[in-house]
């Protein structure tokens, strides 16, 4: 009887918990959301944001990044080894891609979402490197993308939940596989050309600004632990790090998920 009033609570605060994370925001409420990589770059992106509702239809959403680089030093027996460095700029220019977003994106969206930088989610390290010829991600970037706030924005998204939606490698690898070739695509901020080609600078074909991000990502974003509210993005992007023809390969997922953006709809 003791295990199984034990098994009630655990299963009662798991279903609490389910209904809290699928519930609406109340006014000024806030939810942090955190957790690590499952299985490092071909699992989840790590995640650690806050959201708050702060008006009726408009939330912050914010994450707490610590740049650093790490910088050769001598040590007093002689040995040459590195030591971690803050940068502080990187989180000053974050802040100002953010209040750029904001400006120019955040009335278009629905809900509206701004996204910020605070003390309160768990900090992530991020760390910054000069070697021109890295090829940055979500916690390394090469210093010459620090310029580009298109770029920032993009990682920035990953550490509150979004995955990348773009064809990896056009050309195989030595066994003839493309890289995570079970990847839904759009043609979001979520994609790595769009990033990288000055999404924040191109129009539609009528001449209005382009959204960065479709209505998946927003309700993914407040509510990303809620299968329900987003079940078709979800299933989606369960394939983004998956690649045919290896041990992965693809998880089943509808028809719909090979229809570039209506995915995201």
């Amino acid at each position: 009887m003791k295990h199984l009033s034990l098994a009630f609570l655990i299963f009662s605060s798991l279903a609490s918990a389910g209904e809290k994370n699928c519930a609406d925001y109340q006014m000024g409420e806030s939810r942090k959301f955190s957790e690590h990589a499952m299985i490092g770059f071909f699992g989840a992106p790590e995640i650690s944001y806050q959201v708050t509702k702060f008006s009726e239809n408009k939330y912050l959403l914010e994450i707490n990044p610590k740049f650093f680089e790490l910088v050769s030093q001598t040590s007093p027996l002689g040995a040459l080894e590195n030591k971690s460095q803050e940068v502080p700029e990187g989180r000053e220019r974050a802040i100002a891609c953010f209040a750029w977003f904001n400006e120019k994106y955040s009335s278009l969206l629905n809900p509206q979402i701004q996204l910020g930088v605070s003390q309160s989610p768990r900090q992530i390290n991020i760390q910054i490197t000069k070697d021109p010829e890295f090829r940055s991600y979500l916690k390394k970037y090469n210093l010459k993308n620090m310029s580009d706030c298109a770029f920032i924005v993009h990682e920035s998204l990953h550490l509150m939940g979004l995955w990348d939606e773009y064809i990896e490698d056009q050309r195989p690898n030595a066994k003839g596989l493309l890289s995570f070739n079970c990847r839904s695509i759009s043609d979001s901020i979520m994609s790595e050309e769009e990033a990288y080609s000055g999404f924040f600078h191109a129009t539609n074909p009528d001449g209005t600004i382009r959204i960065p991000l479709r209505p998946a990502h927003i309700r993914q974003l407040l509510f990303p632990s809620c299968i329900e509210r987003n079940p078709v993005y979800k299933a989606c992007i369960s394939n983004a790090y998956r690649s045919i023809g290896t041990i992965l390969n693809c998880n089943t997922a509808p028809a719909v998920c090979s229809e570039k953006n209506t995915w995201l709809d």
